[in-house]
């Protein structure tokens, strides 16, 4: 039989073939530009939130070198104090010391007895305190960034006993408010207890409590009378108590390490007058935020990597309801003068891009250098 005829059009070639693009619908394109500038709301908002750790948590990478962003307008060089204090039992298996906010000397080492009383080690009159260092002596006034203490046992898990307490104390107008008091009471803004067989930490937070924190003071006062005591305050800061009760006795059992970042100034013919810079911008979002996670945070258990995460989630949450303000009030007369011609000048098409625009002018947009250590 024939094969039937059929009238199928042959094939065409690659060059005879017409791709037709269909031009993308309006929506589509509203849909992806609103999530770019999600995206880059989202960034940003990250890299602010790395701006509020690095004020606000002492043991964050970014506060070393770290600067308060205020309206000093003062020449400051950035002190960060890194350094470690030892922890070793006496024979009743007991140790402790405070750490308090002090330029130099600022530890105060102490025994602790049976019922969990905290004295300061001395000898008569002559008061015992160990230096923060480096104390560079040509810094002649001095200001708080943040102050931290982790503490680590050190101890193995089979073996070790006893157990940890970390304690913050309010504020201190004089040197003898410490003197003795008790590790046990629970009478204090913040108490945690870490077992010594424990493979975790307690990270403690020095906390700002009143106007003086932010202020400059005199480095002088730190240096010892004839009789060994140090008249000083805290300026407003709270002060961090470390004890161990039921360790082995006359054992290292653990490791504090101090996360100190202080800003300071020296005088201009100085040797380090050179290395002093610029203050920050002032920044009062930045520091409402930082103080505001500073009151709900003093001690926390975990890692350095939980520890990290806890503060960054509380400065971007806190940023969140920043931004969502922003957000509801961009377009309505808010924010007047040079914050609402900032946003006129960056042409927004929607109230998604004009909350960008004031988030940009409120923060600080973000550059390849951090407006917390120095700006132009």
């Amino acid at each position: 039989m024939k094969a039937k005829k059929t009238n199928a059009p042959a094939p065409k070639t690659a060059s005879q073939t017409t791709i037709v693009v269909q031009p993308q619908s309006r929506q589509a394109a509203r849909g992806r530009n609103s999530v770019n500038t999600n995206q880059q709301n989202q960034q940003q908002l990250m890299h602010v939130a790395h701006e509020v750790c690095s004020i606000t948590n002492p043991f964050c990478p970014e506060s070393r070198n770290s600067k308060w962003p205020d309206q000093s307008g003062c020449q400051t060089l950035s002190v960060p104090v890194r350094m470690r204090y030892n922890m070793t039992t006496d024979a009743s298996g007991r140790t402790g010391a405070v750490f308090t906010s002090r330029y130099s000397t600022g530890i105060i080492p102490g025994t602790v007895d049976a019922s969990g009383v905290f004295t300061w080690n001395h000898a008569g009159t002559a008061y015992s305190m160990l230096p923060y260092a480096p104390a560079f002596t040509e810094a002649d006034t001095f200001r708080v960034v943040s102050l931290g203490v982790k503490v680590t046992p050190i101890t193995s898990a089979m073996n070790s006993q006893g157990i940890i307490n970390m304690i913050e104390l309010p504020p201190a107008d004089d040197l003898f408010d410490y003197a003795t008091f008790s590790t046990r009471t629970k009478n204090y803004p913040t108490y945690e207890s870490l077992p010594l067989k424990s493979s975790q930490s307690l990270y403690g937070i020095a906390r700002p409590t009143g106007n003086t924190a932010r202020e400059f003071h005199n480095t002088y006062i730190d240096i010892p009378d004839s009789n060994g005591i140090v008249p000083f305050s805290t300026n407003d800061w709270s002060s961090l108590c470390v004890s161990v009760d039921g360790g082995a006795p006359n054992t290292a059992v653990a490791i504090c390490d101090i996360y100190y970042n202080l800003e300071v100034t020296v005088d201009a013919i100085s040797s380090l007058g050179f290395l002093t810079s610029r203050a920050v911008r002032p920044n009062t979002r930045l520091t409402n935020i930082s103080t505001a996670i500073t009151q709900k945070t003093a001690i926390i258990q975990g890692t350095d990597h939980s520890v990290d995460e806890s503060f960054l989630s509380r400065a971007y949450n806190a940023l969140g309801g920043a931004v969502s303000f922003i957000s509801r009030n961009a377009s309505g007369v808010v924010h007047a003068g040079q914050a609402a011609y900032a946003v006129a000048q960056s042409r927004p098409r929607n109230l998604r891009e004009a909350g960008t625009a004031l988030l940009a002018y409120e923060f600080g947009t973000p550059g390849p250098r951090s407006y917390i250590q120095d700006v132009d």
